[in-house]
Order: structure tokens, then sequence, then C-alpha cells
């Protein structure tokens, strides 16, 4: 079975620094916390991302 072409997309970073698409930031954590972080999004309920800094 043929698979459809699918549209370019373009660079999501990119697109969302234009605005183009949305950035749901639950929050922003450190590297250490990290494990924590996973385990909260694996349990699901979370509007947003995490965001890890080092």
């Amino acid at each position: 079975m043929p698979t459809s072409p699918r549209p370019p997309t373009g660079r999501p970073l990119t697109r969302t620094a234009a605005g183009e698409l949305p950035a749901r930031v639950y929050a922003v954590v450190s590297l250490d916390q990290a494990a924590d972080a996973h385990r909260a999004t694996a349990e699901g309920g979370l509007r947003g991302r995490y965001i890890i800094c080092p």
C-alpha cells in the first residue's frame, strides 16, 4: 500500500517562535528534577510540557 506524502511542517521550534504553533509550558525544572518531571508526565493529566534546563 503506497503512503501518502506528508505536507512540509517546517521546523517546530522556528514555527513556535514565530507564533505559528502554541507553546504551553507546565513548568521549568532543573536537570536534577528531570526524573520527577518524567514521572509526572507519565501519570498524565498535565496541560503543557516540562522544560528541562541544565
